[in-house]
């Protein structure tokens, strides 16, 4: 397989999605930038088995849509691969550190009330998430090379959200900004 050397050396997501790419055996048809969790990243890599996919992890708290280094090295995968998806799978916790058994710890401190507020403060923490996740989304789909292809059918964009305190993937519509989860 032959892969066009990148504008942007010191990009190191562009470095490690053309390493990604040069390492495939075939042609890749989806691109799936995915948060670094390795819970997440396992569950996901299982899913991925057989298809013609490449994932490029990275720290979600580190994804700038308005910067240069992700959107450049999107942009160029986009241009230079025979890209038919791009999946943007993101994280409950990233960004933050609450968790289930957190919940748990306050319930076994305090009382019946304190278990309700921390599970307020998770709900407020999901729901942060889930609005910082539709906004990265939106922001993929307004990256020119990606417009450009989305709009003339080429390409498709899709968000996965993985709730840490189920284990179980959202699904986001970009159309409806809504999320359903994925079961099964």
């Amino acid at each position: 397989m032959s892969v066009t050397t990148l504008p942007i050396p010191q990009n190191p997501h562009a470095a490690a999605l053309e390493a990604a790419i040069a390492e495939s055996a075939r042609p890749i048809e989806c691109l799936v930038v995915a948060h670094n969790d390795p819970k997440m990243l396992s569950d996901l890599t299982a899913a991925l088995d057989g298809e013609a996919a490449v994932v490029l992890e990275a720290s979600q708290d580190v994804w700038d849509f308005d910067g240069e280094h992700l959107p450049t090295a999107i942009a160029w995968a986009v241009e230079q691969t025979g890209l038919h998806q791009v999946v943007l799978v993101g994280h409950t916790l990233a960004g933050g550190r609450q968790s289930r058994a957190s919940l748990a710890a306050a319930a076994s401190r305090d009382s019946y009330q304190t278990l309700l507020s921390g599970v307020q403060q998770s709900n407020t923490r999901i729901l942060a998430a889930q609005e910082r996740f539709a906004l990265q989304v939106q922001q993929l789909l307004q990256v020119p090379q990606v417009a450009n292809r989305c709009s003339s059918r080429e390409l498709s964009v899709h968000g996965l959200l993985y709730r840490a305190e189920s284990g179980v993937f959202l699904a986001y519509d970009a159309g409806r900004d809504t999320f359903r989860p994925l079961l099964g």
